[in-house]
């Protein structure tokens, strides 16, 4: 981390590298409250630390020293309940906390924890080791949890060069980049915004989360042109400000509807649907701007210096997806060594070997003997004019074995629902239940958590 920092203020010392609440930061100023920070993380004992924090310029400051003085660092969810937090110190063998001060009352009272403030009040020693080898874990962060109990994912520096490498080789780097980053920094895709800016020597403009007129108004002012969002968030704001100052809008964690596509064409906005999760230290696969609209529903192809099969493959094509590259774990904590990552994502190619994915492995619905994808029904329901959002799950069923249950969101009647579903699919992909609510739970990306519903 110190020589890819130390890289970037050498030959852009004076350029902006952080805007945040409106003042610019330099290379320079960042790297100089880096090792600041660093020099007093070292005197530290514990190797193994966490932070609880929402965006910050102190977080994003953290992030940048903790490998600078030699410290792993577990990036927690602040949505998460202190049982939950408690849970994760514990697994990861964890006993001192970083925590921003709204957040002290989640942290188990039998663990130490220090504010930032009292972090930059301690004493410091000087650091002479500042480079880090490639196997060196640099953070740690538990799964999202979207389909059951998390797991701790080690990302190694290895890890992280790769994958901001692979990705400037996909997105490209333009010299004025600035990265619009309201994504939280304890999970991977707002991490490696960080680490791609970083590595480009471009900058980012950061948030504390999705402040929406504050964000509307940077977009405006034509601050930045760079964005990583789910697809939601690109709903939010395509009717609501000009997006066609953007480079490249970075669009993972769902499939976009063709509602929404239709809205990006009109605008002729530089969409790149993307696909990764943690384990993939995100991107893995990439479909780019001048085939999202011949492509539709399609991730594209696997990012340089990665490797993607499908296996064990059904009769209609689909299989597992298997992964592996210099961006891909190697293991979990402490776990066994992995070579081939099973994403338990199930998905198809194309005869161009474009990727589709069709399901998580663990969504699919086997009902009589027939495979279901929630997708397929997703996809015909959220057409319709009235459905706002929608998500199918399975149900146990004594006679069927599964079966589907629609959840949705809008004012649509189920005998609309109903009459697409007699037209397009076929009776046994009909769900046994059709649920209106008012919202489908989401964790802290957008993504819906299924197995809440």
């Amino acid at each position: 981390m110190y020589k890819l920092l130390k890289n970037a203020v050498d030959t852009h010392g004076m350029r902006v590298f952080v805007v945040y609440e409106n003042v610019e930061y330099s290379y320079k100023e960042i790297f100089e409250r880096v090792i600041f920070t660093a020099e007093k993380l070292s005197t530290i004992l514990e190797k193994r630390i966490a932070v609880i924090s929402k965006n910050s310029l102190e977080f994003l400051i953290l992030l940048l020293a903790s490998p600078i003085a030699k410290k792993e660092l577990l990036l927690i969810n602040t949505r998460l309940t202190p049982s939950e937090i408690g849970h994760q110190l514990e697994s990861a063998k964890i006993s001192l906390v970083i925590v921003e001060k709204e957040f002290k009352e989640k942290v188990p009272t039998k663990i130490m924890h220090m504010t930032f403030q009292e972090i930059e009040n301690s004493s410091s020693t000087l650091i002479e080791e500042r480079e880090n080898s490639l196997e060196e874990i640099f953070y740690i962060m538990y799964t999202s949890g979207t389909t059951g109990k998390p797991k701790a994912v080690p990302h190694k520096k290895k890890n992280l060069l790769a994958s901001a490498q692979s990705s400037s080789e996909i997105l490209g780097v333009g010299e004025s980049d600035n990265w619009l980053l309201y994504l939280p920094l304890f999970h991977v895709s707002g991490l490696m915004i960080l680490i791609r800016t970083m590595a480009n020597h471009t900058a980012l403009t950061l948030f504390k989360g999705f402040e929406e007129d504050k964000i509307i108004r940077v977009i405006e002012q034509k601050k930045v042109n760079i964005a990583s969002m789910v697809p939601s968030t690109l709903l939010e704001l395509v009717d609501r400000v000009n997006l066609q100052n953007f480079r490249i809008i970075l669009l993972g964690g769902a499939k976009p509807s063709y509602k929404l596509l239709e809205r990006a064409k009109h605008q002729n906005l530089p969409i790149f649907q993307t696909y990764g999760m943690t384990e993939t230290t995100s991107q893995i696969a990439t479909l780019t701007k001048e085939y999202i609209y011949t492509k539709v529903g399609s991730v594209g192809k696997v990012i340089p210096s990665n490797s993607l099969e499908i296996r064990n493959l059904q009769s209609d094509g689909v299989g597992e997806i298997f992964v592996k590259g210099t961006s891909v774990i190697d293991s979990y904590l402490e776990g066994d060594k992995i070579d081939w990552f099973r994403t338990g994502d199930m998905g198809s190619f194309d005869s161009e070997g474009f990727l589709y994915i069709v399901a998580r492995r663990t969504d699919l619905i086997v009902s009589g003997g027939e495979n279901i994808y929630p997708i397929e029904i997703e996809e015909k329901i959220i057409a319709l004019v009235g459905v706002d959002e929608v998500c199918v799950v399975k149900r146990f069923d004594e006679k069927w074995g599964e079966v589907p249950i629609i959840y949705f969101v809008g004012n649509a009647s189920l005998c609309d629902i109903m009459r697409v579903l007699d037209e397009k699919l076929a009776k046994y992909k009909h769900p046994r239940e059709i649920i209106r609510v008012d919202s489908l739970p989401r964790n802290s990306l957008g993504k819906i958590m299924r197995h809440k519903l």
